[in-house]
């Protein structure tokens, strides 16, 4: 199925609110990740916030959320730290666990 054939994004809103990762974070950061999963949505490679097949710039990413560089970089940290986002140590693309998942499981059946 190709990404033009997923218009809409699945969310759950019982695990959003049962996950302590995400309970942990401030509305800012909460409203932050929700803002790079819709990214994630329309990224090149579902799931990873790509653009151009490497990690999102910063400064692209400062630009898309309407925030200071230096508040995206502690955002991430934070997401990072509280394990509601994952990162690829080799290329450092941040990823959300679910999304990839559910894309892989798309491309099963």
């Amino acid at each position: 199925m190709s990404k033009a054939n997923l218009p809409a994004i699945q969310f759950y809103p019982g695990d959003w609110k049962k996950d302590p990762g995400i309970q942990a974070l401030t509305l800012e950061e909460r409203g932050a990740w929700f803002e790079l999963l819709l990214l994630m949505h329309e990224s090149e490679e579902r799931g990873k916030l790509v653009l151009n097949a490497k990690a999102y710039p910063l400064q692209s990413l400062a630009l898309a959320l309407g925030i200071p560089r230096q508040r995206v970089k502690q955002i991430l940290s934070k997401l990072l730290a509280t394990g509601v986002a994952s990162v690829e140590q080799n290329t450092e693309i941040i990823f959300n666990r679910r999304m990839l998942r559910d894309n892989d499981l798309r491309r099963i059946r």
